[in-house]
């Protein structure tokens, strides 16, 4: 991923940014004459994923990545992912890692000496997180505690969510969705959700 290029500019620093394979890079110069610059990855471009997808678990516990989203994937975070368990819901939260790392920062920042729902978020969203890889086969090995928490058979079902995907039982999904479906929607809508144009 790194890029490298040779700048001549005399007598004064300079600050260099450029996109390289969707990935804004910096690196500052601090004297003159010939320099050999290594790009550094400062931020990554934005990357949504969105859209239900039924996938199969495993024997070993592994699931293949649907291929609408594995160049979008390597773009983002060459395949270094995390995977944690959700702290609300008998499901997993999988980030690209430069995602999560930015959700652990805010989370180990909390004040979680007088909040029990600040503990709550880190002993099970950082707890339970653990670095996942693509393989060759674009498929991720889940861990089996993670599995058993989310309860996970063979059928699953992968939801996209913007910056992460959620992994569900796909009897569980079935489960929630005809709850949600069943529910009336202004039972404890704030006034933004009623609000909102769908």
């Amino acid at each position: 991923m790194n890029s490298r290029v040779w700048l001549f500019y005399p007598g004064c620093n300079l600050t260099v940014f450029k996109w390289v394979n969707k990935v804004y890079l910096w690196e500052k110069v601090e004297s003159c004459g010939y320099f050999e610059i290594t790009y550094l990855k400062l931020c990554r471009e934005k990357t949504v994923f969105r859209g239900i997808n039924p996938i199969n678990l495993d024997v070993k516990g592994r699931v293949a990545l649907p291929a609408k989203y594995r160049t979008r994937v390597t773009d983002r975070c060459d395949g270094h992912m995390v995977v944690t368990v959700h702290p609300f819901d008998r499901c997993l939260l999988l980030y690209p890692l430069a995602d999560w790392e930015l959700i652990e920062s805010q989370v180990n920042a909390l004040p979680n000496s007088s909040s029990r729902q600040a503990r709550r978020l880190q002993h099970l969203m950082v707890g339970y997180a653990t670095e996942v890889d693509l393989d060759a086969a674009n498929r991720l090995l889940l861990p089996a505690t993670h599995r058993d928490h989310a309860e996970l058979e063979k059928h699953l079902i992968l939801v996209g969510q913007g910056q992460k995907f959620e992994i569900w039982s796909e009897a569980r999904w079935t489960s929630i969705t005809e709850t949600y479906l069943s529910e009336s929607f202004d039972e404890d809508a704030s006034v933004e959700l009623i609000n909102l144009s769908l």
